[in-house]
């Protein structure tokens, strides 16, 4: 036990690193390192940007806010243009709006205009000795543009606002990077303007022009709607609550479609320049500026992923792996969701979902390509089934006809047509009523009595001769198929027609019946020519036998020469043996012509077995044989024709003493056997019969000396007619024997057959010795 579990345990170690396992393993791990090698290239080349903002401006979508209400935008919008009656505004117009701004409490005011050129000297001068009252709380934009729109080598020009402007105010950077796909999702917390670095405008707002991070994400989840906003117009005219901006940042900046300041941005398709430049201040002071999770999170979850689909290839199936590619994406969706909702932090996402696509557009091609191999190989077989049945059925040696439901031949094999007569292009799709109306007779299919034999019908062929049919008619169903392309919405019935040409044995089985017939009528006249000849034979017989008797006795007294004496003495004893030959004859004939019926009475076993014992006794010779009788004590009745039984023991005695030695005994045993049988045997020490004629002995007429040159004479009759009365009784012989060591003979009676004894002679016990000197003996 211990030898075999260490057996086991060896090979389960050994089992997965097979040549074969461990090269399909390999195989695997190739194609896993490079499904994840690919996805590290895409990530790297920067490819996966679109499918990461896509995903980030879902999650914008979902992850609503609102603006903090400490900045105001106040926009120039197309009512304020439309006050002016002009565009760029004279610069003094820009200085009385600062003056209200602060004037109704503002904290800081930013312009998102562009302040780099002169205008009037007056309206610069007003502007800027406005910009030296509030000391820096103003901020000016300023921005960076090519030399040559639409030349990606053209210089960068720095617009900053005029030298007496940024003297007295802030100057912030209002540049904005855009991305791949023209939207702009990041924002700089500023730039290097070649001399020192410059803050973005709403860092600067902000009060967070740090250098912790170059650039942001902007919070595209903040609803624009919810900032508030005001119009120059309204401010100039004195038409605004000084509340709306008392304590407030403002921010003022075009907003009027015509002066066309708009860019494209997630979520809301445009916003104005300076609503992104709020919505970056917003997301700056509400600790939304968004930052992506980097490469190294990234890379980490990726092998992480690409380990677990490894792992789970090669145990789970498609579909469970489907699903637990599904459930993942799902997770990794979620967990970004939940991420930036809770963080400034946005988890690059797109190369896990790419990760977890590759593999399982992998496993579905492997799995699409098992599963074509597979339906190839189902129709292959299906095609195989269907041309092995079609030519089956072709190759039949019986005829097959089928016909649909409505009596169309749908299919007529060769056999068919060499037995009919016809082609098959002459039948086929034709109504069987037409061309074959024998066989519409019995389109309703009924149950033969032979459920292997068909129904026998005549048919003329196409060329007149006639021929006899063996015809089995059956019905199929088919079945409407569960395939949803199936069209079909009822089942479809066919009647099959099985046939074929019994010509030859029909005939052939007349003959013989024929045959059998004259056999019948030559037996029977045999049988009455044998019985009426044993008859005419018997008669002179006895004549014979009768003056034989009388001449060999000297009855009417002696006779000379006495030679006659002994003459007459041999025509007696043939007489009498020839008698017996005619009452065997005779017997036979009875029994084959069936005139022997059993007179039934009852009577006593031992007396039976007693009288055959008793008439045997002159068959004995004149040597010291003995018949030795050893019968059991409670023997019953029988019930039985006592003369057949008695015939059948003298039978089984005859041959007995005929085949017996001189100088050896014969024993005769009766007694009960096993499930209450009675058996008679006789015993005998002759020449035996040889083990492969033990069954020929009951056969008539069968003489096992016949190969000895025969010593004894007989017909070959006893023990068949012995047999029969046995078997008439129910009863049967039975033969042992051998070679050269003597036969024993048993009659077999059974139980229904014997009756119990009275009790008064319930208790005798027969042992009898009967010898040539002694008339009888009984012993009990």
């Amino acid at each position: 036990m211990r030898l075999d579990s260490l057996s086991r345990l060896a090979a389960l170690l050994i089992r997965p690193w097979s040549p074969r396992r461990h090269r399909g393993l390999r195989q695997v791990a190739a194609l896993n390192v490079l499904i994840l090698a690919g996805t590290l290239g895409l990530y790297a080349a920067g490819w996966l940007d679109g499918l990461e903002y896509l995903l980030m401006d879902r999650r914008f979508e979902l992850i609503r806010g609102q603006a903090s209400g400490d900045l105001v935008i106040v926009q120039i919008d197309g009512k304020s243009i439309q006050q002016a009656g002009r565009w760029p505004w004279p610069r003094d117009r820009f200085a009385r709006l600062i003056d209200r701004l602060f004037e109704a409490g503002a904290t800081d005011v930013a312009l998102d205009v562009d302040f780099s050129s002169m205008s009037s000297l007056s309206g610069d001068a007003e502007l800027a000795a406005t910009l030296r009252r509030y000391g820096g709380r103003v901020i000016l934009g300023a921005f960076n543009q090519k030399d040559e729109a639409g030349q990606p080598s053209a210089a960068l020009l720095d617009v900053r606002p005029l030298q007496i402007f940024a003297n007295s105010a802030a100057v912030a950077g209002v540049n904005v990077d855009v991305a791949h796909d023209g939207a702009v999702r990041r924002y700089p917390i500023g730039q290097f303007d070649g001399r020192s670095f410059r803050p973005s405008m709403g860092a600067l707002l902000a009060g967070n022009a740090r250098l912790d991070f170059p650039f942001f994400y902007i919070d595209f989840g903040i609803d624009p709607r919810s900032i508030p906003r005001l119009s120059v117009a309204d401010i100039l005219d004195g038409r605004f609550d000084p509340a709306a901006v008392r304590g407030r940042k403002v921010i003022v900046g075009a907003t009027a479609l015509d002066l066309g300041d708009y860019v494209t941005v997630p979520v809301y398709r445009a916003l104005s320049g300076v609503t992104l430049q709020a919505l970056a201040y917003e997301s700056l002071v509400e600790g939304r500026a968004l930052r992506r999770s980097g490469p190294a999170v990234t890379v980490a979850v990726l092998l992480m992923l690409a380990l677990g689909a490894a792992a789970g290839a090669r145990r789970w199936s498609w579909r469970r792996a489907t699903l637990a590619a599904l459930a993942t994406s799902l997770a990794c969706l979620a967990l970004s969701v939940a991420v930036q909702a809770a963080w400034p932090l946005s988890l690059d996402i797109a190369p896990w979902l790419v990760l977890i696509g590759f593999f399982v557009g992998v496993r579905s091609v492997r799995e699409i390509e098992s599963q074509a191999i597979q339906i190839f190989k189902q129709r292959m077989a299906g095609a195989y089934r269907r041309a092995l049945m079609a030519q089956v059925v072709e190759d039949s040696f019986d005829g097959i006809v089928i016909t649909d439901s409505l009596g169309r031949v749908e299919l007529f094999n060769s056999a068919a047509a060499e037995i009919l007569g016809l082609q098959a292009s002459e039948v086929h799709g034709r109504p069987l009523a037409r061309i074959l109306p024998t066989f519409e007779a019995f389109q309703q299919p009924v149950e033969p009595a032979d459920p292997a034999q068909g129904r026998l019908i005549t048919f003329e062929r196409a060329d007149g001769r006639r021929c006899i049919l063996e015809l089995q008619v059956g019905r199929s169903s088919i079945q409407v198929s569960r395939n949803p392309r199936e069209r079909r919405s009822r089942t479809r019935e066919v009647t099959v027609f099985t046939f074929r040409d019994v010509t030859d044995r029909v005939q052939a089985r007349e003959a013989e019946r024929a045959a059998s017939e004259r056999a019948m009528l030559a037996s029977r006249a045999k049988t009455e020519f044998l019985a009426n000849m044993s008859h005419e034979l018997r008669t002179p017989l006895n004549a014979v036998i009768g003056f034989s008797e009388m001449i060999g006795e000297e009855m009417l007294g002696p006779i000379s020469p006495p030679a006659y004496k002994g003459y007459a003495q041999d025509i007696n004893a043939s007489g009498l043996h020839l008698l017996r030959m005619v009452n065997e004859v005779l017997d036979v004939a009875k029994i084959e012509a069936g005139k022997v019926q059993l007179d039934e009475e009852q009577f006593p076993l031992a007396g039976l077995v007693n009288s055959c014992a008793g008439m045997i006794r002159g068959s004995l010779g004149i040597d010291h044989r003995r018949l030795v009788l050893d019968g059991a004590a409670d023997l019953p009745y029988v019930r039985g024709d006592e003369r057949l039984l008695k015939q059948v023991v003298l039978n089984l005695l005859s041959n007995a003493v005929k085949f017996s030695p001189e100088d050896r005994d014969i024993v005769m045993t009766v007694g009960m056997a096993a499930e209450g049988w009675a058996k008679i045997s006789v015993r005998d020490y002759g020449i035996g019969i040889p083990s492969d004629r033990l069954t020929d002995v009951l056969k008539p007429f069968v003489q096992i000396e016949q190969a000895m040159n025969r010593k004894h004479e007989g017909a070959g009759l006893g023990l068949h007619i012995a047999s029969t009365y046995a078997e008439m009784h129910g009863g049967h012989i039975e033969i042992e024997s051998r070679l050269g060591a003597g036969t024993v003979a048993s009659l077999w009676l059974p139980p229904d057959r014997l009756l119990p004894r009275d009790a008064a002679r319930a208790r005798r016990h027969i042992r009898l010795v009967l010898d040539r000197d002694r008339d009888q003996g009984n012993s009990g």
